[in-house]
Parts: C-alpha cells; structure tokens; sequence
C-alpha cells in the first residue's frame, strides 16, 4: 500500500485517478467498499471491510513471480486471493496454498476464486504465518503483511479507519510481524527459493539486513516489493 512519506510539494492524493480504489467519499469510506470491488492486475476482485483494498504497487508481486515460475508458491496474509488468484491465472503450472488469519477474509478470497479462477486450483486454509503449516516447504513464499507503524508522522490515519487494522498496523515500528515471519519462513523454502515480501522503502534496509540473519540473501526491490533468495547457509 502506498504510504510513504510524500514528498513537501505533492499530496498522496493529489495524484489519485478518479476512481482510483482508495478514494474516499465525504464520509472518508474508500469506494471500492462502497462498489463492492476493485481491479487488480486487470480483474475484478470483490472486497469488504473485512479486507485490504488491494493498491497497484503490489502487483509487482505477480510480475516478479511470473519471471520465476515456481512449481510451488504459498501466499501469506491472502486478504482478498488477489495474489494467489492472479498466479493461479498466470501461472497455471504452479500448486499454490493461500493462507489468512482471518476467516472472514478467507471467506472473500474463497468468493474471489470461485469468480475468477474456480478452474484453478488453490488451497485455501487458515494460519497464522506459519502455525498450522507444519513441515511444508515451497520455491516462492509471498507476502503482504502488516507493516503500518501508526508512529508515521505523516500517516492519515482517518483515511485508513475503513479498512481491517489487524492487516495494517503492526508494532516494532511497523516490522514486528515481517521479523517473526523472516525468522521462521527458512524452514519453509525449498533450496534456492524465493520469498517476495511487501514494505514501505523506507523499512527496506532493515528488513534485508534482518532477512540476511535468518538465510535470506536479497537479490532485488522493486518499488514496495522486496525480493529474497534463499541461501541455506548463515552469513559469516
């Protein structure tokens, strides 16, 4: 989600499209909630408040993973399938598990799937990270977490009130989830796999110092999307 800090010149919103998704109306509601839907990667995915709005910048997530082309591919925090939808359509060879915290969401991804990719298989299943995935191991783990410090000065909170505040917010300046992702997720990729992770850029550099700690090497960003190979081996 877009929410670094503008620049002094120009407003976050000031540049929006007209219907772009997280518009909101006098009442600050986004209007994909109040349509019912917004587009992601060219397809109409419905959303709630249960969910996030999917934005544009985490479909770098679909362009990377369509350059690796993983047999496996397990997507964390799903919210509406957006991710797991779109590579299930895209990269029809791919087995894919999507997994959410919350069951309502699950409930809008389950919806999402049967609209769009019913043809496609996805394992859907309720986890927290990695809790209730034991001893499974795939080539590119996706993610888009919490990772909204609530601390950003520049943060509009009011415009965010709409949207669930579990899948937003997250303590440790924003990156408690991401850390206790990164510890365990090594234990789930298979040799050489990947891990694409969303975060705002000015988190970047601490991620991937962390991520370095816990086997993960990182072989390229893309905008909000940090890309990480696994290594198997600790740094010296």
């Amino acid at each position: 989600m877009t929410l670094s800090k503008p620049s002094p010149t120009t407003s976050a919103l000031s540049e929006l499209p007209i219907k772009h998704p997280n518009m909101t109306t006098s009442d600050l509601t986004p209007l994909a909630y109040l349509e019912g839907y917004t587009w992601f990667y060219g397809r109409k995915f419905m959303v709630t408040p249960d969910v996030l709005i999917p934005r544009p910048e985490t479909e770098d997530i679909v362009t990377i993973a369509k350059q690796l082309k993983p047999k496996s591919i397990l997507d964390i925090g799903t919210g509406s399938g957006c991710i797991a939808i779109t590579l299930a359509l895209e990269l029809t060879q791919s087995e894919i598990t999507a997994t959410d915290i919350s069951r309502s969401s699950l409930e809008i991804a389950r919806k999402n799937w049967q609209q769009l990719a019913k043809n496609h298989k996805i394992k859907f299943q309720k986890s927290d990270l990695f809790q209730n995935l034991p001893n499974q191991k795939f080539d590119l783990i996706t993610a888009n977490l919490p990772y909204v410090d609530e601390a950003w000065p520049w943060l509009d909170q009011q415009a965010l009130a709409h949207e669930p505040s579990q899948a937003l917010y997250a303590k440790d300046h924003g990156l408690a989830v991401i850390k206790k992702f990164l510890t365990t997720v090594s234990s789930h990729l298979t040799s050489s796999a990947h891990v694409l992770l969303e975060a705002d850029p000015a988190q970047h550099q601490e991620i991937i110092t962390y991520a370095q700690k816990h086997k993960l090497i990182h072989t390229q960003t893309a905008n909000y999307i940090i890309h990480l190979t696994y290594s198997g081996t600790l740094p010296k």
